[in-house]
């Protein structure tokens, strides 16, 4: 059976567009075209006081709960099953108070995703797998160092288009990524 790592935030729920419209009432002016595409941090560019108020909506209870399954993920994650990876979702923790637990019951009743296979941490790196699947290039780059025997992909979205760091796999769907999880990784 693979082990098979993927992201959460704009992998299985669409992320950006769920904040997009939050960040630009406290930043009218924003635009994803000015974030440095390798190194992608949505809060990067606000104020101390613009992320405040950002955080004070996302800290509510039920903030996590309402995110929106990504287009087509309920499926590739019922096909990738089928091909025998056993999923875990690695995803990047959050400070407020009930993000934790919001996220661990989303991903359960979304995606069957239990909690004994949900992995918070900023060090994805450090999680040991055959395939990998983010859209964070840094986190790609990282995990393929880390983990030169799998298969590390990035998720291909608007704000990591622009990306120039060299990475073997860039997927651009489910598809792609179904077809590359099908391909024998050579160890």
């Amino acid at each position: 059976m693979s082990r098979f790592l993927c992201d959460v935030d704009d992998v299985l729920t669409p992320f950006v567009q769920r904040l997009l419209p939050l960040v630009q009432v406290v930043k009218p002016d924003f635009r994803l075209e000015d974030l440095d595409p390798d190194v992608w941090d949505l809060f990067s560019t606000l104020t101390r006081s613009q992320r405040n108020l950002l955080f004070a909506v996302m800290e509510r209870p039920g903030f996590c709960s309402k995110f929106q399954m990504s287009a087509g993920s309920w499926d590739a994650i019922t096909r990738l099953r089928k091909l025998g990876c056993d999923i875990y979702a690695v995803t990047a923790p959050n400070d407020f108070p009930y993000w934790a637990s919001e996220r661990v019951a989303w991903l359960d009743d979304r995606y069957c995703i239990t909690p004994d296979h949900v992995i918070l941490t900023q060090a994805k790196y450090l999680i040991r797998g055959d395939l990998f699947l983010d859209d964070r290039p840094e986190h790609v780059v990282a995990w393929a160092k880390e983990n030169p025997q799998g298969r590390a992909m990035l998720w291909t979205t608007e704000h990591n288009k622009r990306s120039v760091i060299g990475l073997k796999y860039r997927v651009e769907g489910w598809d792609e990524v179904l077809s590359l999880v099908q391909k024998p990784i050579n160890y």
